[in-house]
């Protein structure tokens, strides 16, 4: 006779599939979440560093190694760049382009004056952690730009 009661071990190994199932979704999701939170503090770091350089070059658009320096400052410390980071061996991930402009046009920095503006690009090529598993190839290109007036008058 038969009491309708489910048999409780196969009920055990059906929870232990379910959940192997389970935890491995969501460790995927949690990897993408850690690469998508690290790429995003790449961003921030990118964007306070370009905002940084460009508001420097407003004020002083004819020193572009101090724009650069300074851009690099920025970013030292961050999680784009250690403590320690060495200017005269640059990271080939990182790229800073520093451009001035005449209403569109690009124009020589060596020239620029009040009312012209200048743009600092700061580039980064971010290389997920677990990229591999989750279907990305190769590097993500994270980038900021800033553009300002330049507010400095030639004496």
């Amino acid at each position: 006779m038969k009491t309708g009661k489910p048999h409780p071990k196969r009920e055990r190994g059906q929870a232990l599939v379910e959940t192997a199932l389970s935890l491995m979704i969501l460790i995927i999701l949690l990897m993408g979440m850690v690469d998508f939170g690290l790429a995003f503090a790449h961003r921030v770091a990118l964007t306070n560093a370009s905002r940084f350089g460009a508001r420097y070059a407003s004020r002083n658009p004819r020193q572009p190694t101090l724009i650069y320096e300074g851009t690099i400052e920025a970013l030292r410390g961050t999680i784009v760049l250690p403590d320690d980071y060495d200017v005269a061996d640059p990271d080939p991930r990182l790229d800073i382009i520093i451009v001035c402009e005449d209403e569109g046009t690009e124009i020589s920095c060596s020239g620029a004056t009040r009312g012209n503006q200048v743009r600092v690009t700061v580039t980064y090529d971010y290389a997920p952690l677990f990229g591999g598993l989750l279907g990305i190839t190769g590097d993500l290109t994270i980038g900021s730009s800033t553009l300002m007036y330049i507010s400095w008058k030639p004496s």
